[in-house]
């Protein structure tokens, strides 16, 4: 009998994107429908957009809990949810503030529902 990999990578493994300029201990992926329900009742703590067209948004989830939702170009959101003890909030921000290629999004992302189930930040 053969063996199979997991489909999720092991929690030690789970990164942002190369994009993003901070790393999270201990981060994890969640999947789009927990994601998705997550931040929409979440309070939004920041949003930011790439030059890629790629955008970021923190939101305060629980409490003691962060979900990082990152959009692709094209639309494609991935979530993943970080403990606040990981978290070192000012210096995220302050790094995403300080990059070039970041841009702060004051109005935050619109959450805008398109063909279906396909959901995409509107800015």
């Amino acid at each position: 009998m053969s063996s199979h990999g997991t489909r999720e990578p092991a929690p030690e493994s789970v990164r942002l994107p190369p994009v993003v300029p901070f790393s999270v201990a201990g981060l994890r992926r969640l999947c789009w429908e927990r994601g998705s329900a997550v931040v929409s009742d979440a309070t939004l703590l920041g949003a930011w957009e790439h030059v890629t067209g790629r955008t970021l948004a923190c939101y305060d989830s629980a409490e003691d809990s962060v979900v990082v939702a990152v959009t692709t170009p094209v639309g494609r959101e991935r979530f993943y949810d970080a403990a606040e003890c990981d978290l070192d909030r000012d210096r995220w921000f302050s790094r995403l503030d300080g990059a070039e290629d970041w841009r702060r999004r004051e109005d935050g992302p619109e959450r805008a529902e398109k063909n279906g189930n396909y959901r995409a930040y509107n800015f």
